[in-house]
């Protein structure tokens, strides 16, 4: 024959209470990522306090666990974080000296551009000054193929004449007009 004791039947479902609390904490810590586990701290601290309160068993070992696991979790979260900004500024920083190396290969090729520039208008001012040299050429040339050759004949015949236009001019130049 059984005997029923009160004291016994509560201890009995007392403690499988605290095992089945454990079981739900064992299950949602075994599912949840390391990266969220110290999201649940506050929780499974109030279900601890709860199993502590019903003195059944000694939960301080179980507890010691409990508490170095999210030491762990927060520790592990802090340094993630650090090395989520690290990361974070350390592309940033990439970001902002592969922009400036751009930069400076444009303000390069600005300052080629405008040395390319200055040498092109040089160069336009050459073609004008050449392209001026060749008109002054050209009527030169077209000058002495309208220029009749002379003989030397016809050289002192023209010198000839050219004295005694010289003279009519002078003489004309000296008239005096009188209107007596």
């Amino acid at each position: 024959m059984s005997v029923f004791e009160g004291k016994g039947v509560v201890f009995n479902d007392k403690r499988k209470y605290i095992l089945g609390l454990w079981e739900k904490i064992c299950g949602k810590l075994s599912r949840t990522s390391l990266d969220n586990i110290s999201s649940y701290k506050d929780d499974i601290c109030e279900i601890f306090k709860e199993m502590s309160e019903m003195n059944v068993l000694d939960l301080s070992p179980l507890k010691s666990l409990v508490d170095s696991l999210f030491d762990h979790a927060t520790s592990y979260d802090q340094e993630h974080s650090n090395f989520i900004d690290k990361a974070h500024e350390d592309k940033k920083m990439e970001l902002i000296s592969n922009a400036k190396e751009r930069l400076e290969l444009f303000k390069v090729e600005e300052g080629e551009r405008k040395g390319l520039e200055a040498i092109l208008e040089a160069a336009k001012k050459k073609v004008e000054e050449v392209e001026a040299n060749i008109l002054a050429i050209e009527d030169e040339i077209s000058s002495y193929e309208n220029m009749i050759l002379l003989t030397l004949e016809d050289s002192i015949c023209l010198e000839q004449k050219r004295e005694c236009l010289e003279a009519n001019r002078q003489d004309l130049t000296n008239y005096k007009l009188r209107l007596d």
